[in-house]
């Protein structure tokens, strides 16, 4: 079990402010601020071409996949490394054969991350898009789900974790009815993966995309994706280049794609920022432990909920019983930009929302009753003005 104190010590910038924003970025480790620096050191020093930092740019890579396949139980080679959630998205959706004609769904609280590839095979092949009103996530979203798709519906890009509600939702189920009806099911999982425990082959999801700069605190432009395995062949990469190709004969014009999550790497990578990734990745895995980790991050989204509740004027809208890391409210008489900024003041560090307008705090494995205690005082301060 990993000790609150040494895993907040580990992170430089938590010990100077209440920092309850990690659905947006995670804080940076010591240890992947040090993998970063190096990296850059030695290729300042040592240059970035040779033996050594071929070795390099391909070890790094190769130790970030494997941690997030054992985070979220994928098999080896199902999983490619992106620059974010979005690319992840865009392989799902991108990838596949559309025809004009065929639909596409998507629910009401997504995140433009998991819209905008929708967007361009709607632009691009004429796909019909529809969304799934789901409220605020509770009640029977995988019932809803079920009952919007129609004999030309194909794929759905649904969040695990909604990051404007905060709710998690019931993807094993929806996979389920999604599958029943051939239709493919693509979850953004930027609000999920490192927050709450993750199995895929138990989601039966099709593909699951993850950040690298939220939950598992890794450096920004870092991400991945997991694409079933049974599904990697028949999934066309939205671009491709070297990295995707098995075997190709310049003369010929002929190329061979990987047969698996490897067709999904184009190319070069920020061999520095990956480096990072793979160490945040090892931090969360071995020094704090996903068991642990998770078990802190539900401890406290219902410590906030508990203590917010009881301010007078604080409505809640993330449904109880399905929240992750996130925690969604607002405070009557109040715009969500007023309540950021007053607990910028006292250096609580939370976002706003556009829809619903509303204010949304996250719960990391590393906060403790302090950072809790004092967004309760400036909210508690703000609602009796």
């Amino acid at each position: 079990m990993a000790d609150l104190a040494a895993v907040r010590a580990a992170l430089p910038a938590v010990s100077k402010i209440h920092y309850l924003n990690t659905g947006t970025c995670g804080p940076l480790p010591a240890g992947t601020i040090e993998a970063m620096r190096a990296a850059m050191e030695r290729e300042g020093t040592e240059g970035r071409i040779g033996p050594a930092r071929a070795r390099a740019g391909f070890e790094a890579p190769a130790r970030a996949r494997a941690a997030y396949e054992a985070m979220v139980h994928a098999p080896a080679r199902s999983v490619a490394i992106t620059h974010h959630t979005t690319e992840g998205m865009n392989v799902a959706i991108a990838g596949q054969r559309w025809r004009p004609g065929d639909e596409a769904l998507a629910t009401d609280i997504e995140h433009i991350g998991g819209l905008a590839p929708l967007y361009l095979v709607a632009e691009r092949y004429g796909v019909a898009v529809r969304r799934v009103d789901l409220g605020d996530g509770g009640g029977d979203v995988a019932g809803r789900i079920e009952a919007a798709i129609g004999p030309r519906t194909r794929l759905l890009s649904i969040s695990h974790v909604s990051y404007s509600t905060g709710a998690a939702l019931p993807i094993a189920e929806v996979a389920a009815a999604c599958h029943r009806h051939g239709v493919l099911v693509a979850v953004d999982a930027a609000q999920s993966a490192g927050a709450i425990p993750v199995d895929v082959a138990a989601l039966d999801c099709d593909f699951y995309a993850m950040p690298g700069q939220k939950w598992v605190c890794g450096p920004e432009g870092t991400g991945a994706v997991y694409v079933r395995p049974d599904l990697a062949a028949g999934t066309l990469p939205p671009a491709m280049g070297g990295g995707s190709l098995a075997a190709h004969e310049d003369g010929h014009l002929t190329y061979r794609m990987q047969p698996d999550a490897r067709r999904f790497e184009v190319g070069s990578v920020f061999r520095p920022g990956i480096a990072g990734l793979a160490e945040s990745l090892r931090w969360r895995l071995e020094d704090v432990g996903l068991e642990w980790g998770y078990e802190r991050i539900r401890e406290n989204v219902r410590r906030c909920r508990a203590m917010l509740a009881d301010v007078p004027g604080v409505a809640i809208h993330t449904p109880a019983g399905r929240e992750a890391g996130l925690l969604v409210f607002s405070v009557a008489g109040r715009t969500p930009a007023e309540v950021v900024a007053a607990c910028a003041e006292r250096s609580v560090i939370i976002r706003t929302i556009g829809r619903p307008a509303a204010v949304r705090v996250s719960t990391g494995f590393y906060n403790d009753e302090t950072d809790l205690v004092a967004l309760r005082d400036c909210v508690a301060g703000l609602a009796r003005r």
